[in-house]
C-alpha cells in the first residue's frame, strides 16, 4: 500500500473514475441493537480493516445475507479469541437498498495497482499490525483514513475477507452526513417493522 502523498496523489487519481452503485447490500446485527441497523458507532469503539479506533465510523454492508452473516461471526470470533458458539450470539439480518454517488472499487485489479496493494494485503490479518508494528496501523487503515481526509469517497467495495468471491460496500457515514447529495441508505428488516433511513 502506498503511503503518504503518494497514496494522497492515487486517490486524486483515482477520484476521477469513482461510481454511482445503487442497489441492495445486506447488514448483519446483534438483536440488542435492532432498533437502528445502520448505526456504526461500534467501529469508532474497536475499530476494524478499514478504520481506527476513535478517529472515525465506517458502516459495513456484505453483498449477501451469507456474507454479512460471515463478516459479523468473524468479527465476534476476532473480538472472543476464536471463539464463537451460533446458538449464543445470533444476528439478524437487513436488507440496506443504498444509493452511492461515489464509490471507489478496489477489488478492480488496476485501481489496486495504482494504489500499491493486492488482494492479499487486502484481505490479510489487519490485527497482525496492532501487535508487530509501532504505528500500530495497518495499510487498510491507512488507506481508510486517507479516503476520510479526502472527504469526497463516500464508499470503497472491497473484497470480503472471510467469504471468499465476495464482496462489502464499506460507507464512510461522516462524509455522507457532510454531503448528503453523496447518497442514501435505507435499512428495513424481513417483516417491515423496522425501516431506517441515513442521511
Amino acid at each position: 500500500m502506498l503511503t503518504g502523498e503518494q497514496l494522497v496523489s492515487a486517490l486524486n487519481h483515482l477520484s476521477a473514475t469513482v461510481s454511482q452503485y445503487q442497489g441492495t447490500a445486506y447488514r448483519a446485527v446483534s438483536p440488542k441493537r435492532c432498533d437502528n441497523p445502520l448505526d456504526s458507532f461500534g467501529s469508532i469503539l474497536n475499530g476494524g480493516r478499514y478504520n481506527t479506533k476513535d478517529i472515525f465510523e465506517v458502516l459495513y454492508l456484505g453483498d449477501s445475507g451469507n456474507t454479512a452473516c460471515i463478516e459479523y461471526r468473524n468479527r465476534l470470533i476476532r473480538a472472543n479469541g476464536g471463539f464463537f458458539e451460533d446458538e449464543e450470539r445470533p444476528c439478524k439480518v437487513f436488507t440496506v437498498e443504498y444509493r452511492l454517488n461515489t464509490v471507489l472499487d478496489i477489488t478492480n485489479l488496476d485501481n489496486q495497482d495504482i494504489l500499491g496493494t493486492s488482494h492479499q494485503e487486502l484481505t490479510g490479518n489487519w490485527n497482525w499490525y496492532q501487535r508487530n508494528v509501532s504505528e500500530k496501523i495497518s495499510p487498510t487503515q491507512i488507506l481508510g483514513k486517507a479516503i476520510y481526509d479526502l472527504g469526497t469517497i463516500v464508499a470503497l467495495k472491497v473484497p470480503s475477507a472471510p467469504h471468499c468471491g465476495a464482496h462489502n460496500i464499506i460507507i464512510f457515514p461522516e462524509i455522507l452526513m457532510k454531503n448528503h447529495s453523496l447518497g442514501h441508505l435505507r435499512a428495513r428488516d424481513p417483516f417491515g417493522i423496522i425501516d431506517v433511513q441515513f442521511p
